[in-house]
């Protein structure tokens, strides 16, 4: 999760997107979400927004690792997303843009799935 990332320093936020209080910023490394974000970009993330269709998200696993993509389709419910038992597994299907494609993440394996709102304001 964040709070295992030492900061960086501080990045502002448009007021107009009412950040909640738990808002952080993460630092892009890759160009898989190009041309929308890349390199070196900073994203403003607030873990209090729920996700839906269409999002670009962080899904940050168990052991604190992140991705990022855009939800491909609407999350499946919270409450079933430890579901392990037969073939019966809840995923998120995440999308990335550069190069096209998709691909699933069992939510058993998710920790935190957290809205990206805006790239930081330089």
């Amino acid at each position: 999760m964040p709070d295992a990332a030492q900061p960086e320093g501080h990045v502002s936020c448009p007021a107009n997107l009412k950040p909640g209080a738990n808002t952080y910023a993460l630092r892009v490394k890759g160009d898989c979400m190009s041309p929308d974000y890349v390199t070196g970009d900073s994203v403003i993330v607030d873990p209090d927004r729920g996700p839906k269709y269409d999002d670009f998200v962080v899904v940050w696993d168990k052991d604190g690792g992140a991705v990022m993509g855009k939800l491909a389709l609407a999350p499946p419910p919270k409450s079933i997303w430890s579901l392990t038992e037969g073939n019966a597994l809840a995923a998120l299907l995440i999308e990335e843009q550069n190069p096209p494609h998709q691909y699933l993440i069992h939510t058993h394996e998710v920790a935190a799935l957290h809205v990206i709102i805006s790239k930081a304001v330089k």
